[in-house]
């Protein structure tokens, strides 16, 4: 009986020494990984004012989408003040022998449709034919339905209106009571020079013509075609070149000009600023007209010759600047 005691707890003590000679488990387990929650980024919320145009960053019409917001935001922003502000821009300085002029409710170029519902409306377009080009800017009472009226010109956008010719893009938007669509290329294209075309005239440096000149491309250059020629008349009567006894006089659809060879017509208004011996003719052109070949025929060619006389032209707004 001893013997097989004895016998046992050798056999425990081998088993013993076996476990105590085997390396230890170091490993650790490792701590059960939670999964990350990918951080996405936040996208800009759109104001409840605002009803943004889809377009691509970088193209012609984010560059005027860019500038209507601009021209809205600024204290009692008009149609007229609006419109201007695209045509004087880099977006608008793209629109080759470009002009701003003001709409009506109906038939507007850029449409399937009669466009109606809007208080005001105004449009930045080229004089050039085949052109796809077309802005508009419009304004809206301020209890009307915005995102109804935007949806009247998306449904009949039409960006090839233009005869053999379509616009690339048709941007659409709003802000507030305003509304703008365009129907450009996309790529905004290179500037050179200003945005309406200019027909310098020849004028003597210091001469009474040259300041009337210059008073007439910086209004023109500040307010566009928008303006009457009366609107122009008014501001160049404070030039001191026509003296204190100048005054403005709005011209009839026929004008008679003495010694010019025959009257001059086919104008949508014009007017006339005297004073000083010096005169200065102001006609602005119906929308599509050529104001190089008008000008030529009716101020250039039909000038007697000899005559103390300049013409030049912004736009489709041309004056004739006569000194005694």
């Amino acid at each position: 009986m001893k013997k097989i005691l004895a016998l046992a707890l050798s056999v425990l003590m081998i088993l013993a020494l076996v476990a105590c000679g085997q390396p230890a488990d170091t490993t650790a387990e490792a701590p059960e990984s939670t999964p990350e929650t990918p951080v996405v980024p936040e996208t800009p919320e759109t104001p409840d004012n605002v009803i943004a145009p889809e377009i691509e960053d970088g193209t012609w019409g984010a560059a005027f989408w860019a500038e209507f917001q601009n021209a809205v935001a600024v204290e009692g922003a008009t149609t007229e003040s609006i419109i201007n502000a695209l045509y004087a821009s880099d977006a608008g300085k793209g629109v080759n022998n470009a002009m701003v002029s003001p709409v009506m409710e109906g038939y507007l170029p850029g449409f399937s449709a009669d466009i109606t519902g809007f208080k005001s409306g105004a449009t930045l377009a080229s004089m050039m034919m085949g052109v796809p080009f077309a802005a508009y800017v419009f304004e809206l009472e301020a209890d009307a339905n915005m995102r109804q009226f935007v949806k009247l010109l998306k449904d009949n956008s039409d960006p090839a209106w233009n005869i053999c010719t379509t616009a690339e893009m048709t941007t659409i938007g709003a802000v507030d009571n305003f509304a703008l669509l365009v129907h450009s290329d996309i790529e905004l294209p290179a500037i050179s020079g200003g945005a309406a075309s200019v027909i310098e005239p020849q004028l003597a440096d210091g001469s009474k013509a040259a300041a009337v000149w210059s008073d007439f491309l910086m209004y023109m250059d500040i307010n566009g075609s928008f303006s009457l020629a009366s609107d122009v008349a008014d501001y160049l009567v404070a030039n001191e070149a026509f003296g204190a006894s100048a005054s403005v006089e709005i011209l009839e659809e026929m004008t008679e000009i003495e010694g010019f060879a025959w009257s001059i017509e086919a104008y949508l208004n014009g007017a006339l600023v005297e004073g000083d011996g010096l005169s200065a003719y102001i006609f602005q052109l119906e929308p599509g007209m050529m104001a190089d070949a008008w000008g030529d025929y009716n101020l250039g060619m039909n000038a007697p010759e000899g005559a103390n006389a300049v013409w030049g032209a912004h736009g489709l707004t041309l004056i004739l600047i006569i000194e005694a």
